[in-house]
């Protein structure tokens, strides 16, 4: 699997991807949690921010970019750990009180599954925390991906192109299947 992701750029808009996951945190009941997991954790520089925030005993960052993960290193502690690891194949049942991912399941497939695979991943009690942009019909994600298929562009571009992820429900299959779940 290519490793796409780069720190470097990921930093350049650290602002505008912080602020959702700051958001996310607002919605989370603080309790003493014993053990979260961010999955999607990025350059985990956010996961010790949430670590620092709601003091679980063991916390873990995991995400598929090898890149990002060197540079969540810097934030590990003795209680916070980053793993490399795959969303779509992860399930730990009953192991964790605090599950959040921020703007990363939207690359997953089958979300019917995998938020089935979450929920059986909390022990009693515990709690889902998730954000993902459903920004993909935006005229600039439309535009974008159009441009990205035309020969000028695709060259400049490196052969990259941006496809619509057609992993999303919608607001109220979510909220039918959230209720379905617990």
């Amino acid at each position: 699997m290519s490793d796409s992701w780069n720190p470097a750029q990921y930093e350049k808009f650290k602002s505008e991807r912080s602020q959702p996951f700051l958001d996310l945190l607002e919605y989370i009941k603080p309790e003493k949690f014993e053990t979260a997991i961010d999955l999607g954790c990025g350059t985990g520089e956010l996961t010790r921010l949430m670590h620092d925030r709601f003091h679980p005993k063991s916390t873990l960052g995991m995400d598929s970019s090898e890149a990002m993960l060197e540079k969540s290193r810097s934030f590990a502690t003795d209680t916070l750990k980053f793993i490399q690891g795959d969303i779509d194949i992860w399930e730990k049942p009953e192991g964790y009180s605090l599950i959040i991912s921020n703007a990363a399941l939207q690359w997953s497939p089958g979300h019917r599954d995998l938020f089935a695979r979450l929920y059986r991943s909390l022990i009693p009690g515990g709690q889902v925390a998730v954000q993902m942009p459903m920004n993909h019909d935006y005229a600039t994600h439309v535009l974008s991906s159009a441009m990205s298929h035309e020969d000028t562009w695709k060259e400049a571009l490196g052969g990259h192109t941006y496809e619509k992820p057609k992993t999303m429900l919608t607001v109220e299959d979510y909220a039918t299947l959230m209720h379905k779940l617990g």
